[in-house]
C-alpha cells in the first residue's frame, strides 16, 4: 500500500511554474550552504502536503508540543547562537579602555544578542566604577551613552525616558538610527571571549579625556 506522500504526488499534477521556482529554491539553499548559513523553514502547522517522506511527520508531532509563542522563541535563540550579549559588549568595551569618564557608541542590533532591551536609564557596574548609561535602540543600532558616576537610583529616570519613546512611536529613534548610518565616521573592534564585535562612532575619541 502505498504511504500519504507517494500517494499525493501520483494523484496530484505540479504546480504552475514548478521547474522554475524549485530551481530558485535549490539555488536559495545552495547559496546559504556555501556561506555556512543555517537556514530554518518553518509552516503553517496545518499544512497537509507532505514535504519529504519523513520531514511532515517529525514537524507535525514537533509542532503539537510547541506553541507558536514557544516556536518562535526557539529558532529566535538558534538564531542568536554565538552572538554575545549586548551587556557583554558593554562592559568588555568599558574595560577595554580602562574604565573611561565616558565613551558613546552605536552597536548594529544584528551582531548582538539585546539583553537590555527596554532599558533606557541605568546603572552599571565595570570593575571598580559605576556608570550611569543612557540606551536608545535606534535601528539598525542601539546607542550607548556612558557615564562614569556614583551609583544613583535611576528608576524614575528610566521611566521616563521610556515614557517618552512609546509617546512618540518611536519614530525619532529611527530617525536618528538612519541619520547615524550617514554620519558614523569611526569603528572599533570590542574583543570577546569568542572573537570580536565591531562598534561605531561619530568620531574617533580621547579615551580618558573628561569631555
Amino acid at each position: 500500500m502505498a504511504s500519504h506522500w507517494e500517494e499525493f504526488y501520483s494523484t496530484n499534477p505540479p504546480p504552475v511554474n514548478f521547474e522554475a521556482n524549485r530551481t530558485l529554491l535549490k539555488d536559495f539553499c545552495d547559496k546559504h550552504h556555501k556561506n555556512r548559513e543555517k537556514i530554518v523553514l518553518v509552516t503553517s502547522g496545518g499544512t497537509t502536503v507532505p514535504l519529504e517522506h519523513n520531514t511532515k511527520n517529525i514537524l507535525s508531532r514537533r509542532m503539537k508540543r510547541v506553541n507558536k509563542y514557544q516556536s518562535r522563541q526557539i529558532f529566535y535563540n538558534y538564531r542568536n547562537v554565538g552572538k554575545p550579549r549586548a551587556s557583554e559588549v558593554l562592559t568588555n568595551y568599558i574595560k577595554q579602555c580602562n574604565e573611561p569618564p565616558w565613551t558613546s557608541y552605536f552597536v548594529k542590533y544584528s551582531s548582538i544578542v539585546d539583553d537590555q532591551w527596554g532599558k533606557s536609564h541605568f546603572n552599571w557596574k565595570v570593575g571598580h566604577s559605576n556608570y550611569h548609561i543612557l540606551r536608545t535602540g535606534c535601528f539598525p543600532y542601539v546607542k550607548y551613552h556612558c557615564t562614569k558616576r556614583n551609583y544613583e537610583n535611576l528608576r524614575v529616570d528610566d521611566i521616563f525616558f521610556r515614557s517618552i519613546k512609546v509617546l512618540n512611536l518611536g519614530i525619532p529613534c529611527l530617525a536618528y538610527g538612519i541619520a547615524a548610518i550617514f554620519l558614523i565616521k569611526h569603528s572599533e573592534d570590542v574583543l570577546m571571549n569568542r572573537g570580536s564585535v565591531k562598534i561605531y562612532f561619530l568620531y574617533p575619541e580621547d579615551k580618558g579625556s573628561e569631555y
